[in-house]
């Protein structure tokens, strides 16, 4: 069981800092270059109207990020 854990702790430490890039104050990450999606930041949208982050998926199939 512990081995199980240290497992998952590493690959979640592995995930985390692949593909981490930074847009203005957000942290934008992927798994992998080519499944990325496209990130964009907007000083004046969101709910509260002070600025959000835009994920943008095109057509292709399995783009992923967060």
């Amino acid at each position: 069981m512990k081995a199980i854990v240290i497992a998952l702790a590493w690959f979640v430490g592995a995930v985390w800092q692949i593909q981490a890039a930074s847009a203005e104050g957000w942290t934008t990450i992927a798994p992998r270059e080519e499944i990325r999606p496209q990130f964009q930041q907007t000083e004046n949208g969101g709910k509260s109207g002070h600025g959000a982050l835009i994920i943008r998926a095109d057509e292709r199939e399995g783009l992923h990020g967060w």
